[in-house]
Formats: structure tokens, sequence, C-alpha cells
């Protein structure tokens, strides 16, 4: 799940955002999709994951091996996914 959510912001289409941006939705997406005057931005995400474990028994120890798996994710590199080991 994490993966495909990393790939999923990562090949999102973004934009950044007119002053003249509609309120409704549908007119919204309009304009996004046919957007050749606007500045595109590509958006990446690092993730660090940890799952409960004899390892890991309490929350805080899961929270704890989460964040530095994110280190190493964010050291690894862009758009990346890294588990506690």
């Amino acid at each position: 799940y994490l993966e495909d959510l990393r790939e999923r912001v990562a090949n999102y289409p973004m934009r950044v955002r007119s002053n003249s941006r509609p309120k409704n939705t549908k007119q919204g997406k309009k304009q996004r999709d046919n957007a050749s005057n606007s500045t595109g931005l590509k958006v990446s995400i690092s993730l660090g994951a940890a799952l409960k474990s004899h390892q890991y028994k309490t929350p805080e120890q899961v929270l704890e091996a989460a964040d530095k798996a994110l280190y190493k994710a964010k050291k690894a590199g862009r758009n990346c996914l890294k588990f506690a080991s």
C-alpha cells in the first residue's frame, strides 16, 4: 500500500494554482486538463514504515522504528520507501 501511495504521489500531475481558479470541481478539473499555460510541479515523498513485532512491541517502539526508517529513506535519496529492520 505504501509503495502504491508513493508512486501515486510521484505520478500525480500538479499545477501552480491560478488566481482565477474556479470554485466548481468539474470546471477546475477541466481547466487543469487544459492547463498548458500553467507551471507543472513534480512532487515526491519518502516514507519510513514499521510494524508491531517481537522487536517493536509498544506503540512508542513502532513509531521510533518508523522514524528511523524515514531518516534512512531521506538519506537514500528522494521518492523512496524504507522499512524498519
